[in-house]
């Protein structure tokens, strides 16, 4: 019975042991299955420090693995050291089912910080102005494009004309600002419109036809002018002004609309 006993135990513990190692786990059908990721926070990069990106996974079967373009799995939800860019990030859980999620990381605008200083007025007319920039921040690796022209390594641009120009400064991580640079011609309130106002008013008392004495008294008078200088352009080049056979030049016209422009300054 002894030696009986024993063939009948493994034979017993054989088909145990068959009957365990042929039985399927049911499958998952991840078509049906509710797992989800979605954006938890982000971290703008600027031009001191990289970003990162955090995510959120629910449903599903849990133990997630996270990767990011494609990159080796990993169990965190957070990716740090990133750059700007677009970025595909998914998830994947134990039952191999997977989510993803396509996030764009935008750098922080305004990192790199720009000022420039004239050097040299334009001259009414004229394109002698001269800027020179000081940039600062991102880097410390700057091109500067003006007005749209071909990014350069010089800080001092020149031949410019007066007016409103605009400067951009871009580091060599990419990161760039812009600022509005405006050329003044130098035209002087007191060295070049006030001798024209006092020598071409009509009469003593002010600059307009006699018996407009309402009118603003602008000889020897800067503040008037200051004040009332926006007309002073219109009326001068349309030809109201001055009044009585009294006639200005051309250049001397443009010479008043030029400080004018410049904002009428009481220099």
């Amino acid at each position: 019975m002894k030696n009986l006993f024993i063939p009948i135990l493994v034979v017993v513990i054989s088909l145990l042991i068959s009957c365990s190692s042929g039985k399927e786990e049911p499958k998952v059908d991840c078509s049906e299955s509710d797992i989800a990721l979605s954006l938890a926070d982000t971290l703008r990069p600027d031009c001191t420090k990289a970003g990162s990106i955090t995510v959120n996974a629910t449903g599903g079967g849990g133990e997630y693995l996270y990767k990011i373009n494609g990159a080796k799995e990993q169990p965190s939800a957070t990716f740090s050291d990133l750059g700007a860019g677009f970025y595909q990030l998914s998830v994947t859980d134990n039952n191999g089912c997977t989510a993803t999620l396509d996030v764009t990381l935008e750098a922080v605008p305004g990192s790199v910080t720009a000022v420039a200083d004239q050097t040299m007025d334009a001259g009414c007319e004229g394109s002698s102005g001269e800027i020179m920039v000081t940039a600062s921040g991102g880097d410390g690796v700057y091109k500067y494009s003006l007005d749209g022209g071909t990014a350069v390594d010089t800080t001092e641009f020149g031949s410019l004309s007066a007016g409103e120009h605009t400067m951009k400064v871009t580091d060599g991580e990419g990161c760039s600002t812009t600022i509005d640079v405006y050329v003044r011609t130098g035209v002087s309130l007191a060295d070049d419109i006030m001798p024209l106002v006092n020598a071409n008013c009509a009469t003593s008392t002010d600059c307009h036809k006699s018996g407009q004495s309402e009118r603003p008294v602008f000889e020897n008078n800067p503040s008037a002018v200051i004040e009332n200088s926006a007309n002073v352009k219109e009326f001068t080049q349309s030809g109201y002004m001055p009044f009585d056979d009294t006639t200005l030049s051309q250049e001397q016209i443009d010479l008043i609309a030029c400080w004018v422009d410049d904002g009428a300054l009481d220099n």
